[in-house]
């Protein structure tokens, strides 16, 4: 057996504890992980520094920040009590805001976006079965 199909085998073992009916554990914490942007300056590199522009990239920073906020999906009520917290504690503000007021209120209207769809069972990953 090739080192990865182990690593395949493992992965498989780790993400079964996770998978839950109405909620697969592994898929949740990978769709998270891929809204994140590690390096959110670099889609906005070269682009004039304006008002439309400046609006965009506040957006872009505050749904970026909300979901770097997130730690972990594995469990969904662990997940649905950290963004209640995020959503009550002060929305940390990174150096690059234009608009305070805008980049909290988007930061805000993600993570309870991201309540409001788990509540409706809209994500993928929410449609397993057991």
């Amino acid at each position: 057996m090739k080192k990865a199909e182990k690593l395949n085998i493992r992965n498989e073992e780790f993400c079964r504890k996770y998978l839950k009916p109405g909620w697969d554990g592994c898929a949740a914490n990978e769709y998270f992980i891929r809204q994140c942007d590690p390096n959110p300056e670099v889609k906005f590199h070269g682009k004039p520094n304006h008002e439309p522009f400046d609006g965009l990239r506040n957006i872009y920073y505050a749904q970026n920040g909300a979901y770097l906020a997130i730690d972990s999906a594995y469990v969904k009520s662990k997940l649905v009590e950290q963004i209640k917290s995020l959503l009550s504690a002060e929305v940390p503000l990174p150096q690059q805001v234009f608009d305070k007021e805008e980049y909290i209120e988007v930061y805000r209207n993600t993570l309870t976006g991201i309540l409001n769809k788990i509540d409706a069972e809209a994500y993928d990953f929410q449609k397993t079965k057991l």
